[in-house]
């Protein structure tokens, strides 16, 4: 796939929120799962890496507007509107 095929709002959203794959993987997981409510142990199950690792992306993507917190019995994540 050539670069000019990617639409150029998708291209910036990558250039000024994603700064590795590992990102992109975490983000698509929650955007393919959207009406889900996440857990950091959630996305690590299907991931299958470091939770720390995983909640540092998901505080950046808060930051950043991208996942909204739901506070539950635990601390939980949700795409955020911006994303959609």
């Amino acid at each position: 796939m050539a670069e000019a095929d990617i639409p150029r709002k998708v291209r910036r959203f990558l250039r000024e929120h994603i700064t590795s794959l590992y990102q992109l993987e975490i983000l698509l997981l929650l955007y393919e799962k959207r009406d889900a409510v996440w857990t950091v142990a959630d996305v690590n199950r299907v991931l299958r890496t470091n939770e720390s690792h995983i909640e540092k992306q998901l505080e950046e993507f808060h930051h950043h507007g991208l996942v909204d917190y739901v506070e539950q019995p635990e601390k939980k994540i949700s795409v955020s509107h911006c994303v959609g």
